[in-house]
């Protein structure tokens, strides 16, 4: 499906995104983790063909993105970004019917069968009720839920998510991140950035830790996650088990003594 080949992204010849290696194929579930200012993003955006890479190449179903349109991409790859503000005043439903816009001609108009996929996105995020709100009037997770509606109505093959349940209460992660793991299972390939481990270990099929821009694992979450991995990488003294109830890895962060004299 998507495969990064020795990836690199620098700029002003800092290195941001290192050398990275990764491919993911139709029906994986796979989290993108890492600390903040790792390249986890940049990543991302390499893998969606937002950003040109500076060395390496990826490929989307064995094409370089960089030959292919950003059309073609669009119809095949849908992404969502951290940041989802709008200042126009468009509509919910309008928002979410934007992604059926890379499966239209030029001069060709939505018909019932996209006012019809608009629908069901926006009942699968749960945001029905909010069809004709304006998008400017919305909270922060109202907006991110718009956003993956949009992106789902797409119906794509690949999904690329940048912390799409940051803004959600738990309710709302819970939902998304089940969605997305049927999604997963019905042959789409998922990518997704995540600061919550937890939730992370416990809907996701492999993990690809990000540190300092380069890979520093990839793999099942009880294979990555570790407390050597949490004091390297993290810098914090975690306890990392295995969770009987809900069959995956647990991490508890433990409390950091201050140094130095009060």
């Amino acid at each position: 499906m998507i495969r990064a080949e020795e990836v690199s992204y620098a700029v002003n010849g800092s290195r941001i995104v290192d050398g990275v290696s990764l491919e993911v194929e139709a029906g994986e579930f796979v989290g993108i983790i890492g600390p903040n200012g790792a390249g986890k993003t940049t990543l991302l955006k390499l893998l969606g063909g937002v950003l040109p890479a500076t060395s390496g190449t990826v490929r989307l179903h064995n094409q370089s993105l960089i030959q292919m349109k950003p059309r073609a991409i669009a119809r095949t790859v849908a992404m969502v970004p951290q940041d989802t503000r709008l200042d126009f005043s468009f509509s919910v439903r309008q928002v979410v019917l934007m992604g059926r816009h890379p499966h239209l001609g030029r001069f060709d108009v939505e018909g019932p069968q996209d006012f019809a996929l608009v629908e069901q996105a926006m009942a699968q995020l749960e945001i029905a009720d909010l069809a004709d709100r304006t998008i400017t009037t919305l909270s922060g997770g109202e907006r991110q839920r718009v956003f993956l509606a949009k992106a789902l109505a797409a119906q794509p093959q690949l999904l690329l998510l940048d912390e799409p349940i940051a803004a959600l209460d738990l309710r709302h992660q819970f939902n998304v991140l089940s969605l997305l793991k049927r999604l997963s299972r019905a042959n789409h390939a998922v990518v997704v950035v995540l600061h919550d481990l937890n939730l992370a270990a416990r809907f996701c099929d492999r993990l690809a830790l990000i540190h300092a821009g380069q890979l520093a694992g990839c793999g099942a979450p009880a294979d990555v996650l570790n407390e050597d991995v949490m004091r390297r990488v993290y810098r914090i003294e975690a306890v990392v088990r295995h969770d009987p109830l809900i069959e995956t890895i647990s991490i508890t962060a433990l409390q950091q003594e201050e140094s130095g004299e009060q």
